[in-house]
């Protein structure tokens, strides 16, 4: 018979067995929260148009797929890290921000607004931000609860690793940062050095390098990047740049642009560029693109409405086209890659 002694002893061995694990769990002190995880809490890719679809990274065949309806055209994606999938609508006619359980598209809620968002962005604690022409729209965690309003609105928007939040404004960057009360930000700088024209996309690097596209009217346009805390460009892409309409960075420092050349029967490209380089080292020819988006390999996914709305999935630089979804897609305009 086992004494009480032992007892206690296994006991605490097969606690200490328990905690040896858990500091894999609990991210360290100031890391923004995970966005994508391996398991069951994914990372998604949702593809978000007259419908929202959801899919397992890898594959081609859809895991959920809400109701099509004429109001709600989802022209923006955001999770807001407490499982919930905030998805605004792009119909012009008829404006709202839809709250969706992220795991299985369920709807949850609905917030009639008087604007239309041209972008849409979750901060590290779940906070929506939402860009409109009547400034940038904040809401709690769950998409329907206003709680604060930016006065300054942007075409883009973009958060870095610190928490500051940059927003296209005309022909600058404005630069926001964190307050100490959730979801209220402080107006900081305005970058302008080197914009001339419109500021089209954001991103943002590996190190906190800001890339801004301007756009600069037909035939025209650059990239612009900043480093962290800078006001003055580091470096000008010029060469594979016109008209740039999208933007997106990988882990290694890899930048992919859209460019949508205002030329009546030209499809548009994308130009890849290898870390601090100013010379893409390859193009890839899409029709129209409309979104891009990354994953936890570096995976490039492009949203190219021609005809149809497919999803183009690409290895890493772009160098090799891996996949094609086109299933219960319909007519599409945003995507997002993430855990719920």
């Amino acid at each position: 018979m086992t004494s009480n002694r032992q007892t206690c002893c296994i006991a605490l061995l097969a606690a200490l067995l328990v905690c040896a694990g858990c500091s894999r769990l609990i991210p360290p002190a100031g890391a923004p929260p995970a966005v994508a995880s391996a398991g069951a809490a994914g990372p998604f890719l949702y593809v978000g148009g007259h419908r929202v679809a959801m899919f397992a990274l890898g594959s081609s065949k859809p895991l959920h797929v809400t109701k099509s309806s004429n109001y709600s055209y989802g022209s923006g994606l955001a999770l807001d890290l407490h499982g919930h999938l905030c998805v605004s609508s792009g119909n012009l006619s008829y404006q709202a921000v839809y709250e969706y359980d992220a795991r299985t598209l369920k709807l949850l809620g609905e917030t009639d607004l008087a604007g239309y968002f041209s972008a849409l962005m979750a901060d590290r604690y779940g906070y929506l931000y939402a860009s409109s022409v009547f400034g940038i729209l904040v809401y709690a965690p769950g998409c329907t609860k206003r709680v604060n309003n930016l006065r300054h609105g942007g075409r883009a928007l973009a958060f870095d690793r610190s928490g500051n939040l940059y927003a296209g404004l005309g022909n600058a960057v404005g630069v926001y940062a964190p307050k100490q009360r959730r979801g209220h930000m402080r107006f900081v700088r305005r970058i302008h050095d080197g914009l001339q024209n419109a500021v089209s996309a954001l991103a943002i690097g590996p190190s906190d390098e800001l890339f801004v596209a301007d756009e600069i009217g037909r035939k025209g346009g650059y990239v612009l990047v900043y480093r962290r805390g800078g006001s003055q460009p580091m470096e000008k892409i010029m060469k594979g740049v016109e008209t740039p309409a999208l933007l997106a960075v990988d882990s290694k420092g890899r930048l992919y642009v859209d460019n949508l050349p205002y030329t009546n029967g030209r499809s548009g490209w994308i130009s890849v560029y290898a870390p601090g380089s100013t010379e893409p080292v390859r193009r890839v020819r899409v029709y129209n693109a409309v979104a891009l988006a990354i994953d936890p390999s570096d995976n490039l996914y492009v949203l190219n409405n021609y005809r149809h709305s497919t999803v183009l999935v690409y290895s890493p630089g772009a160098a090799t086209l891996l996949r094609k979804i086109t299933e219960d897609i319909g007519a599409s305009s945003a995507l997002l890659i993430g855990s719920p």
